[in-house]
């Protein structure tokens, strides 16, 4: 095997450099407190956020050597996305209940897949700038030399991996810094598959919440309650 073989074989099997698409197919939930809800549902949009307004202070630094010269470029391409964050679905998860409600008893959980959120989307000149992302997680320690803007979408630290985060992002290419925030028009009978209650929501909340998906004329959204039973959501 001569020299320049050698140096695809690297290039194939260095993990560093890619990232995940993720599926149509693939299940995706989002935890939200109810005026969140109302406001999705009322207004028919979902909300993007370009990743260096969310709260994690290390959001796009993750790979990042704070003293290289990476670093200085870093905020450059975490201004040219806005993201919607979900999370991979297989049950309901406890640490987010508590994350997104805040200790509140007035959330829900809606249930999706990829594919219905991009058939969801009114616009559909915006899906040809749209990625849906599984993020990996990386040890705190962990960096990484090469920067593109889907290496910075799709790494966060490791102590967030209970998230299984799958991020939809929106990008309109190099050199473009997005708005700090996005709102895009969907159509949520198609976005919702399920509706999940949170935990010990009282039940003339849920009432009310159904009251309002009949109002909108979204009487056919599933509406359950959650399984999971824990005082400290009480």
């Amino acid at each position: 095997m001569d020299a320049t073989e050698n140096i695809i074989e690297q290039l194939v099997i260095d993990d560093d450099s890619t990232f995940d698409i993720v599926d149509d197919s693939t299940p995706i939930i989002r935890y939200m407190d109810l005026v969140k809800f109302l406001s999705l549902i009322r207004l028919e949009s979902i909300h993007f956020t370009r990743p260096d307004k969310f709260s994690d202070q290390y959001e796009g630094l993750s790979t990042i050597d704070v003293d290289s010269d990476s670093f200085k470029y870093a905020d450059t391409f975490r201004q040219m996305s806005v993201v919607s964050s979900w999370n991979h679905y297989q049950t309901e998860s406890f640490p987010l209940w508590k994350i997104y409600l805040g200790g509140s008893k007035y959330g829900v959980a809606i249930i999706s897949d990829v594919g219905s959120f991009k058939d969801s989307i009114i616009s559909k000149s915006v899906l040809t700038s749209l990625m849906p992302y599984g993020v990996r997680y990386v040890a705190p320690s962990y960096t990484y030399h090469g920067m593109n803007a889907s290496i910075i979408i799709s790494r966060k630290k490791d102590f967030y991996e209970f998230e299984k985060e799958v991020r939809i992002a929106i990008e309109y290419g190099s050199g473009v810094t997005m708005p700090e925030g996005l709102d895009i028009k969907i159509n949520p009978q198609i976005l919702i598959k399920e509706i999940i209650c949170s935990p010990y929501m009282p039940a003339w909340v849920k009432e009310l919440l159904i009251e309002n998906l009949n109002d909108c004329g979204f009487s056919s959204i599933k509406v359950s309650d959650s399984i999971i039973r824990d005082t400290l959501l009480q």
